[in-house]
């Protein structure tokens, strides 16, 4: 029920010798855009950006599926070696040295962290032109509401893909970049608003 590590150099033990590189946090390519379209009176702004060829460490797995912890977990422990013959996701529930074992670093952890994220979509409406006093007052009026970051298209499993570090000093930023441990995603936001012109 243990996890087992490959012997990647052949010499018949799994030591440090065997460690391979899995991928890097930094992204091969960054790419953004922006569609601003236009129908009578209305309009439709959508900003997109992304990354690909990027590999980010998923550690909430750790925290969630490691059976050696002593607090809650996730429902991914109900898929974890129980007896002789189980096929399953995670290693048995285990507490003892073994357990740590189960934990350490690998590509159980590393996973694609390419995405596109629809950063804002805003539709509005241009009022037509009001008559009388209130259209000399008022020269236009638009009424519009803007999602932000509501779609985002990846096959990362966490919250987010979108991590850069797993803090905030000089240090987390150079070493523990691309490492998602308790990072909140960013938050959907929905925003109504009317714009007037005087």
């Amino acid at each position: 029920g243990d996890i087992v590590f490959r012997d990647l150099n052949g010499d018949g033990k799994v030591t440090e010798a065997d460690q391979e590189f899995l991928g890097s946090p930094i992204p091969k390519v960054q790419y953004g855009g922006n569609v601003d379209l236009g129908y009578k009176n209305f309009d439709l702004m959508i900003g997109l950006t992304g990354v690909s060829g990027v590999q980010i460490i998923n550690s909430t797995i750790y925290y969630l599926e490691g059976t050696n912890k002593v607090f809650n977990h996730g429902v991914g422990v109900l898929d974890r070696w129980q007896q002789p013959g189980d096929i399953a996701k995670n290693p048995k529930a285990n507490q003892g040295a073994n357990g740590g074992r189960n934990l350490r670093a690998s590509d159980r952890y590393v996973e694609n962290g390419a995405y596109l994220r629809f950063r804002n979509i805003t539709l509005g409406y241009n009022l037509p032109k009001f008559d009388g006093v209130l259209g000399k007052v008022l020269q236009s009026a638009r009424v519009y509401v803007t999602l932000q970051n509501f779609i985002t298209l990846t096959k990362y499993s966490g919250l987010d893909p979108e991590v850069l570090s797993s803090g905030t000093s000089d240090y987390d930023v150079l070493f523990n970049r691309g490492l998602n441990a308790y990072t909140p995603p960013i938050p959907k936001t929905v925003l109504v608003g009317v714009n007037l012109g005087f």
